[in-house]
């Protein structure tokens, strides 16, 4: 037979069979507890965690500070380097859709950004700050509002399990983003 589970999980299967017949007793099983991970993440709702001056380009973008998406030097500002951004992001199945039970798990399986710098080429590629720093999953999503990047210019973010290893089913890696930026100095010293 075929199985598909749309969520996630450590799952046992249980099947009977009624008797059939005088000398046919019922029949029963269980399977090996197996997993079912999650096909990937999605990112959504990247934003300044504040909308303030100082803390979010209030000047290139309305509120409430959402991502510009740069591709370029010329695009829109999002934020200065340093300062917290938050982002949203949802486990999810083959068909897209989330994974409630993500989570859920004990202990809990968590997300983990890996960033990845696109612009300017040659730049430094510095580590995202708070990388793991989502909240509590609820309906296979979570938020996190601290994450930050201390340089200037144009990143791409992955998710991936924290762990590196779904209860023991392997690694989970999500899609790439599209452009995180543009992020700008936070001022100038001489």
């Amino acid at each position: 037979f075929s199985f598909n589970h749309a969520d996630v999980g450590q799952i046992t299967l249980q099947a009977t069979k009624p008797a059939g017949g005088a000398l046919l007793a019922a029949l029963t099983g269980t399977s090996n507890a197996f997993v079912v991970k999650p096909a990937g993440f999605t990112l959504s709702a990247i934003r300044c965690s504040s909308y303030a001056a100082g803390s979010c380009a209030t000047g290139a973008i309305t509120s409430p500070g959402n991502n510009p998406g740069a591709n370029s030097a010329a695009g829109s500002a999002f934020i200065q380097a340093g300062q917290p951004f938050s982002a949203t992001v949802t486990a999810i199945n083959a068909a897209g859709n989330a994974t409630p039970n993500f989570g859920k798990e004990s202990p809990a399986e968590g997300v983990v950004l890996e960033s990845a710098l696109v612009l300017p080429t040659g730049g430094d590629d510095v580590a995202l700050s708070n990388p793991s720093a989502f909240g509590a999953f609820s309906g296979g999503a979570a938020t996190g509002t601290t994450f930050a990047w201390a340089e200037v210019g144009i990143i791409t973010l992955t998710p991936s399990v924290a762990d590196g290893d779904y209860l023991g089913a392997g690694p989970v890696t999500g899609a790439v983003s599209g452009p995180v930026g543009r992020f700008i100095p936070a001022s100038f010293a001489l």
